[in-house]
């Protein structure tokens, strides 16, 4: 066994052993202040375990802390000239940065990353905020250490051939101390928030993220109750929980579990729209962070349709639960994808129609799974990009979405109905462990008669003109009541839980005039909807996805509207 991975196997049983021995202690909140040892190792740890992707995100993160302006961050292809990070300094100089992971042998050297270095030197920065005759800074930067023939050649040409412009190294040493010192930030008054990090970090790579185990951590790293805290505590703040949730995802990382890192990503965001909407943050405080976010939930969705499209669904398959789960990844998959060609649509991004063809299609068919209310906004999303590519005859055929959940609805939660569909508060996890009796507690609430999606099915289908399909189910669907509950305040639609609001329900007329329902189906009111929401429609996928509970017929119709305006 190497070195390295001695090292590493001892610095995981150091940090268990912390976990495991403090599980019902508390930290001493008259204790001074200072540097965690145990903090240092988990994050030496991690920072040992990533490849250059691994922690990309967060030194991202790091730059801007440091003054930097980041402008691009790599999909890591051949045509990025060795440019995985560009940047401007706090002086306007451009830099670029490569990215490596790993230690970096003299072969290594001659073979692989001096090419790239000389790239990343001589070839200019192609940019459009970036001015051309500008000369810019080089840095190549590892998780891992040179070796002193390396260290020897870069002094021999930063004193030679690039005087000019010199090549500067940022080894594993440097890295670890600046994260150290920013995940520091965060210090825990109770060893339950320290191990909570702990127990998620060392979760399954090969599952979801716990939403409520997270969501309660990430919430007390933001502070987000907390009233009195200066603008650059919240800047602060937000990079703290950019680090430890970069730490936390690399598990799903290694087990290359996109849809876990888009998932806990989403949180993420999401709690930082909470914090913004709740205090009133000024843009810049807050943007830059959430546009490196952005970027990489779009990165990881990238490499989810480039997976499906290599494998087809079966590399999907990994978990101890597969067999008969399958079907459920497969489900998850299917609408993670479609979240991410909508939100591509919504950016304006010409690629979101590259799926629209028979053979991908193809792919695709019958993978959606109905397992819960939570489950049928995937079918909105294929709906909306099905209608929106115009796909025709074959392709069209392969989908047809929305008819499928309002006849689950009236048959599952009809007036024959006994028990009903979880509702969208309810998880697919919770689904999984319900279908094979592995519920720790049984679930005694009746969900027949009732339900959260219907209403927004119904005024979709009245958008698109739909009268004769829902004069066909709407004798039934009068028996079922419409229900819809609504945060009191705009940022707590942001919450993974919310119990202060107002629950809404009602039965639809017996007899409905389709002029009215078509009228009231394309009324929004944008009161209802968090500004930062409407400023950034394209993330209303993805948190539309994560939160079911969350939808409303509000939220569908604005949703609708966001890719409508999409020429």
């Amino acid at each position: 066994m190497s070195l390295e991975k001695t090292k590493e196997n001892w610095l995981i049983k150091l940090i268990k052993l912390f976990r495991d021995y403090t599980a019902n202690q508390v930290f001493n909140s008259s204790e001074k202040e200072g540097a965690n040892p145990f903090l240092e190792r988990t994050i030496e740890n991690w920072l040992m375990s990533v490849n250059e992707l691994g922690y990309q995100m967060p030194f991202s993160q790091l730059l801007l802390n440091e003054g930097y302006s980041v402008l691009h961050q790599s999909k890591h292809t051949a045509f990025e000239q060795g440019k995985d990070i560009i940047a401007l300094d706090k002086k306007g100089i451009p830099c670029a940065f490569q990215l490596k992971g790993g230690n970096i042998t003299n072969a290594r050297w001659r073979a692989e990353v001096k090419v790239e270095v000389e790239e990343l030197i001589d070839y200019k920065i192609v940019h459009p905020s970036v001015d051309k005759d500008k000369k810019h800074r080089s840095y190549l930067v590892t998780n891992g250490e040179l070796d002193e023939t390396v260290r020897l050649a870069i002094d021999n040409l930063n004193s030679g051939k690039w005087k000019d412009a010199p090549l500067i190294v940022i080894t594993r040493g440097e890295l670890l101390n600046k994260f150290v010192k920013l995940s520091s930030n965060f210090i825990p008054r109770k060893v339950s928030d320290y191990k909570s990090f702990l127990d998620l970090y060392f979760s399954d790579g090969r599952e979801l993220i716990d939403e409520k185990q997270y969501t309660n951590f990430i919430k007390s790293v933001l502070r987000l109750n907390e009233q009195n805290l200066s603008k650059e505590e919240r800047r602060r703040n937000i990079t703290t929980a950019i680090l430890f949730t970069s730490y936390i995802i690399s598990k799903f990382k290694k087990k290359d579990n996109h849809i876990a890192i888009i998932q806990t990503l989403t949180l993420l965001c999401a709690y930082i729209f909470a914090l913004v909407e709740k205090h009133n943050l000024n843009n810049k405080y807050w943007l830059n962070s959430f546009k490196i976010l952005w970027k990489e939930i779009m990165l990881t969705g990238q490499f989810l349709q480039e997976e499906i499209n290599q494998g087809g669904l079966i590399k999907l398959v990994t978990s101890i639960w597969d067999g008969e789960l399958g079907s459920y990844r497969k489900h998850l998959a299917s609408s993670y994808l479609f979240a991410y060609k909508i939100a591509q649509l919504i950016e304006g991004d010409t690629n979101w129609k590259d799926i629209a063809t028979n053979e991908f299609f193809l792919k695709l068919k019958e993978t959606l799974r109905i397992w819960g209310e939570a489950s049928l906004f995937s079918f909105i999303l294929v709906f909306l990009y099905v209608n929106k590519s115009s796909a025709k005859g074959d392709l069209a055929e392969l989908f047809k979405p929305l008819y499928t959940p309002i006849e689950a609805i009236i048959k599952f939660n009809g007036r024959k109905s006994e028990v009903g569909m979880l509702s969208p508060y309810y998880n697919i996890t919770t689904a999984i462990k319900r279908k094979f009796g592995l519920l720790e507690e049984p679930i005694d609430e009746n969900f027949a008669r009732r339900s959260f999606m219907i209403k927004p099915l119904i005024d979709i289908l009245a958008r698109y003109g739909k009268r004769k399909e829902l004069e066909g189910y709407w004798r039934e669907i009068t028996y079922i009541e419409q229900e819809d509950f609504t945060p009191d305040e705009l940022w707590r639609h942001f919450l993974w839980r919310c119990d202060i609001g107002e629950n809404k329900s009602r039965f639809p007329k017996q007899s409905e005039s389709w002029k009215e329902l078509a009228k009231d189906a394309k009324k929004i009111d944008l009161n209802l909807i968090p500004k930062s929401i409407q400023k950034h429609s394209y993330f209303l996928p993805f948190f539309l996805l994560v939160y079911p509970h969350r939808i409303n017929t509000n939220y569908i119709k604005f949703l609708d509207e966001a890719i409508q305006k999409v020429s």
